[in-house]
């Protein structure tokens, strides 16, 4: 193997094991995986598949993912963990996209607990790992006589780089998504916090009180003001 299949193996291995265990890490997120998995079938075949059925096929891909990922680790056996990592992509790629082809709405289950619903983003992170998959199964083959142990580390840490952006890849869209709020809600809010000053103490609107009328209701006058204009008359 190259440095290229090194870093390829890596990806995969890591992308793989970790897709394996979050799905069995726990009984709910197994269950949960199930469900997406009935979903994406009922996608792909219009008369869907039962609960049953649903989890034996959501058990036997956590046992190829698993697979894929121990094959590609071992030298001898990367071509056998690469062909399977190709088949697995490609059909949850034809899955995703005949659920956004049909319209429906599952969450991706691809890592456990991301409850992010399946979109476009999905099939280009196959997408990525597909290409790799493909290039290592190419360049499974070669022969290299005395790898440098610096090479073998950076293509490592490529590997782990990649392998983070791709499982992490719906935080890092809902953390640079833009905020749902425009102008005219910021407008919105701002009547509604008007309004709710002027209400009452029970919710109902208190009518604001008219300026009072200068000239049909004149200013009253104190004492002496009075007591002056009467000597001003007396004069």
């Amino acid at each position: 193997m190259d440095y290229p299949a090194i870093g390829c193996a890596c990806l995969v291995a890591l992308v793989f094991a970790l897709s394996a265990w979050s799905k069995v890490r726990g009984r709910a997120a197994f269950r949960e995986f199930a469900a997406a998995t009935r979903v994406l079938a009922g996608s792909v075949r219009a008369r869907g598949i039962s609960d049953s059925v649903a989890r034996t096929t959501a058990l036997v891909v956590v046992v190829a993912e698993a697979a894929t990922a121990l094959l590609v680790a071992v030298p001898y056996t990367a071509r056998a963990g690469f062909a399977l990592a190709v088949v697995l992509l490609t059909g949850f790629s034809v899955a995703i996209a005949a659920s956004l082809r049909r319209g429906v709405s599952t969450s991706c289950r691809c890592f456990g607990a991301s409850s992010a619903p399946l979109s476009g983003r999905h099939l280009v992170r196959n997408g990525v790992l597909l290409a790799a998959s493909v290039a290592g199964l190419v360049t499974a083959g070669g022969q290299l006589g005395s790898p440098h142990p610096g090479g073998i580390a950076i293509a490592a840490v490529a590997a782990l780089v990649v392998a983070v952006l791709l499982t992490r890849i719906d935080d890092l869209a809902e953390l640079f998504a833009p905020p749902a709020a425009d102008g005219r809600g910021a407008q919105r809010g701002k009547h509604d916090a008007l309004s709710r000053r002027r209400s009452g103490p029970g919710g109902s609107a208190v009518p604001a009180e008219p300026a009072p009328d200068v000239r049909r209701h004149p200013p009253a006058q104190g004492a002496h003001g009075t007591a002056r204009e009467g000597s001003q008359r007396r004069s």
